[in-house]
């Protein structure tokens, strides 16, 4: 029998200030821990996962919510709330789908004070055995607005499809360059339109930015 592990890691480090004691217990519960670090006089949290990391949450200890409540944690307050409105049935669903582990780093990023852009975790995949299709990695990128994701089998997949996209993407380049703006205008032109003239610069640095693209791709040299 083959045990599997995951192991990830989360950068940068994260102010003390901005991680409030309920939301380290939520992100425990998805399985990461934290180590406190102390640099300049500021402390701060690294965290990272050790032993795997979950997207659900499986019999979220309730005491937890009514303990953080009663200290007036804004998270652990809705979370009452909802229980107290539809019952604690579904409260690991609940909790999984409202406040995701990535939902809860993206939360602090969004937190005033916070000059953070961005929160990334790399994660690995392995396994006690060398089989097929059991290692592996991923990385999620995590900003104020979005979630971005991605790992080593949307890569493969990705690389798969590449020739055809690349087919596609000179067809596309063909046609835009033929009706490109500059083809009818001067941008240097002074008596050209400014705006005008600033539309054909920007179209034609865009199509100069998808032909470098395509001409230096690996498959096309």
């Amino acid at each position: 029998m083959a045990n599997n592990y995951s192991q990830a890691t989360v950068s940068p480090v994260l102010p003390v200030a901005l991680v409030t004691d309920f939301e380290i217990v939520l992100l425990n519960a998805y399985g990461f821990h934290f180590e406190t670090h102390v640099s300049n006089g500021e402390r701060s949290y690294y965290f990272y996962v050790s032993d795997g990391e979950s997207d659900e949450l499986d019999h979220f200890d309730l005491d937890l919510i009514e303990e953080y409540a009663k200290q007036d944690d804004e998270l652990a307050l809705d979370l009452r709330q909802y229980i107290l409105e539809n019952g604690d049935c579904d409260i690991d669903q609940h909790i999984s789908f409202n406040y995701s582990w990535p939902s809860l780093f993206q939360r602090i990023l969004n937190k005033s004070g916070c000059t953070i852009d961005e929160i990334v975790v790399e994660g690995v995949f392995y396994c006690g055995k060398l089989r097929q299709g059991e290692f592996g990695g991923w990385i999620t990128r995590i900003t104020r607005f979005t979630v971005q994701h991605g790992g080593t089998q949307a890569m493969l997949i990705q690389m798969q499809q590449e020739s055809a996209f690349l087919e596609a993407l000179d067809t596309v380049y063909q046609l835009a360059s033929a009706n490109c703006a500059d083809n009818e205008h001067d941008p240097e032109d002074p008596l050209l339109d400014e705006c005008l003239s600033e539309d054909c610069r920007k179209q034609r640095a865009a199509l100069d930015l998808i032909h470098d693209y395509y001409v230096n791709h690996e498959l096309n040299r």
